[in-house]
């Protein structure tokens, strides 16, 4: 379903581009047409993200190792 929501073009929840803004910026995905549907970040928030960048590994992993823990 989110893969679906995502190629549809269904804009991001303010938390999710706030900590994926440096990542898509590097990737060069807000040049795809569906990232005019996600509302522009507030400079504030872009400064946000460029903090929590460095960090967000580090939150993936630990969130994968909790799901993985919890099916087995």
């Amino acid at each position: 379903m989110v893969r679906i929501a995502d190629g549809a073009g269904i804009p991001s929840d303010t938390p999710v581009a706030i900590a994926s803004a440096p990542m898509r910026s590097k990737l060069g995905i807000d040049s795809y047409c569906s990232s005019a549907n996600t509302p522009p970040l507030s400079p504030v928030q872009k400064l946000i993200g460029r903090i929590l960048d460095p960090f967000l590994p580090m939150v993936f992993k630990r969130m994968s190792k909790r799901v993985s823990g919890s099916e087995g």
